[in-house]
């Protein structure tokens, strides 16, 4: 997940680390948890002690008055043996 100003320029990405090139890197935000204190990850994703997990095919953000960003994040990609939820689990729903 990215912001692109309106000057068309990324402002910062939330996504694992691996991949990007030096440019982008540098747009990547660091996960902390409830205390404002980083969370360990490595470059996938996976993050050492905590619940928190990087969205997958996430859709349909957007930013409380709080500042908290919820998305809805459907986690295909997450690869296989991959924990947390999804929102099929959450909110079970039919596509047609």
């Amino acid at each position: 997940m990215l912001k692109i100003g309106r000057d068309k320029q990324v402002k910062w990405i939330l996504a694992p680390s691996k991949g990007w090139n030096k440019q982008l890197a540098s747009k990547l935000l660091k996960p902390v948890d409830d205390h404002g204190k980083p969370l360990t990850c490595d470059e996938n994703g996976k993050c050492k002690d905590t619940d928190f997990d990087f969205t997958y095919t996430q859709h349909t953000a957007w930013l409380s008055s709080k500042g908290t960003l919820t998305v809805f994040d459907n986690g295909d990609g997450r690869g296989p043996g991959a924990t947390g939820s999804t929102d099929h689990e959450i909110f079970p729903f039919c596509r047609i």
